[in-house]
Order: structure tokens, then C-alpha cells, then sequence
């Protein structure tokens, strides 16, 4: 029998150095969170969150054949269980969760170097985006998608990238600062030509 409040406890402790690691910059503890999401997947095998991030951090330790096997069980392990969906309160689609999956696949592939796979997973994450008209990952695999396609990916930059919406908050954030550096240049040349 399977239990799904355990199954939440573990993912959430394994987000926990996730959190710590984005909020105080403490040493980020990869085999903590490695071991929380395992005891996740074995509470409750349909906790895909916990496959994809389980993914994320074996990535991050460059272990890449053990994140895409990880991945490829995610994508077999069956529908997203609706008692799970009450205990995150995330309501999302198994389709949604596919979606992060197949981002997720895509950067382990991106990242070993195999482009033509990474292309393969991305544009399944974007098919299963649009389809939905919406998901996790969809507007960060279209830029990984294109910046493999330019020969500019950096793993450096979607290592950083938590998900898309951090990714987002980080460009956001690092434009702002460029707007405000280019304002007070701007002020500073008026003052001195006065």
C-alpha cells in the first residue's frame, strides 16, 4: 500500500536544501536531497515531482544515464494520483507533469553534450505544452531549443534555473539592474555636461 502523505513529507524534505541552498546559499546537500526524493518515489511510485526533481539533482552531480533512467520511470509511472494533487495543492495535469519530465530529460541530455536527444525531449515538452496551453516548462524549453539550435547553450544557466518561472524572476531581476545602471550612468553624463 502506498502511502501518499509520507511520500509529500520526503519530496518536501528533499525541496527543503533546494530552499535553503536559494534563500541563504548554505552548502547545498545533493545526497540528502537525493535519498528524500527516492523515499518519495517509494512511498508513492505516481509522485512525478519526485522523479523530476530526483532527475534535477542527479543532473546537477553530472550523473546523467541514472537522471534519464529516472525520468524514463517517471514517464511510465501512471496517471497523477488525485490524493497527491490535494497534498501539494499544485492541480496539475499528468500531461503538465509530463511536460517537466520531458524538460527535464532535455537538459540531461543537453548537458552530457547529446544535443540531438535534447532537441527530441524539448520539443516533446513543448508538444505536450501547447497542448495544454500551458505548463512548468514550457516557455524554458522553447529558449533551451533554440539556444541549442544557435550553438549557445550553457548548462551553467539552467542549472541556476530552478524552473521557468525563477528563470524568469532571475532575467527579470538581472534586465532591471541593467535599466537601473544604464538610468544612473545616464544622470551621472547629464551632471557632468552641466
Amino acid at each position: 500500500m502506498y502511502n501518499a502523505t509520507e511520500s509529500v513529507q520526503n519530496y518536501n524534505h528533499g525541496k527543503k536544501f533546494k530552499s535553503d541552498w536559494l534563500n541563504t546559499h548554505k552548502a547545498y546537500k545533493h545526497e540528502e536531497a537525493i535519498e528524500s526524493y527516492q523515499l518519495a518515489i517509494e512511498k508513492h511510485p505516481q509522485n512525478l515531482l519526485a522523479y523530476r526533481w530526483l532527475a534535477f539533482e542527479l543532473r546537477h552531480l553530472n550523473r546523467f544515464s541514472e537522471a534519464q533512467q529516472i525520468i524514463e520511470q517517471g514517464l511510465n509511472a501512471g496517471q497523477w494520483p488525485e490524493e497527491l494533487d490535494d497534498l501539494f495543492s499544485v492541480h496539475w495535469t499528468t500531461d503538465e507533469m509530463r511536460q517537466d519530465l520531458w524538460f527535464e530529460l532535455g537538459l540531461v541530455h543537453a548537458d552530457a553534450g547529446d544535443y540531438e536527444k535534447a532537441l527530441i525531449a524539448l520539443s516533446e515538452a513543448v508538444s505536450l505544452g501547447e497542448k495544454e496551453g500551458k505548463g512548468p516548462g514550457l516557455v524554458t524549453a522553447k529558449e533551451c531549443i533554440a539556444e541549442i539550435q544557435r550553438g549557445i547553450y550553457n548548462p551553467n544557466q539552467h542549472r541556476i534555473s530552478i524552473s521557468s518561472t525563477q528563470y524568469k524572476i532571475n532575467s527579470v531581476k538581472k534586465g532591471g539592474c541593467i535599466v537601473v545602471i544604464a538610468l544612473l550612468l545616464s544622470v551621472g553624463l547629464l551632471f557632468l555636461l552641466l
